[in-house]
């Protein structure tokens, strides 16, 4: 029962599909830049999208 709520605690929601995924963390550095940048892609329908949290589900 424990992976259950981890893993639905980490997915995310995709904005294109709408589906509860458990999305393809990836994370980078902008070309000439230090700053970093972290992209998610749906591994449903592959849409990529950036967040700067990933918004968790939490239980009341």
């Amino acid at each position: 029962m424990k992976t259950n709520h981890y893993r639905d605690k980490i997915s995310q929601d995709c904005p294109k599909c709408e589906n509860r995924v458990l999305a393809i963390r990836i994370n980078g550095f902008y070309a000439g830049s230090r700053d970093r940048i972290f992209l998610w892609e749906c591994p449903l329908c592959g849409d990529v999208w950036k967040k700067a949290k990933p918004r968790l589900k939490v239980e009341a």
